[in-house]
């Protein structure tokens, strides 16, 4: 998901929340982007709008909701409602 894939260019597979077969849809990035907030970025990359205490978080795929967010890949377990929460903060480094 959020790859070209078999898409035409310009556009990236997605599946709906609780969907099963993907879709293409428009992608309002450059090649090897995605949408992400107000941004675009780097899927498995990491983000300004993903820093929380030093931790390394990216761009990732909710395996629930298929949606985007800050993912967690240190070894520092961490809430993800926390990580959600900083990311929409106005105070919120990016």
């Amino acid at each position: 998901m959020y790859t070209q894939g078999y898409c035409e260019p310009g556009k990236i597979l997605y599946i709906a929340r609780d969907g099963k077969i993907p879709q293409c849809i428009r992608n309002e990035c450059k090649d090897g982007q995605v949408k992400f907030g107000d941004d675009c970025g780097v899927l498995n990359a990491e983000h300004k709008s993903c820093l929380l205490a030093g931790l390394k978080l990216v761009i990732g795929i909710n395996e629930h909701t298929h949606q985007l967010e800050c993912v967690n890949i240190s070894g520092v377990a961490v809430n993800s409602t926390l990580i959600n929460n900083n990311r929409q903060s106005p105070n919120a480094t990016g």
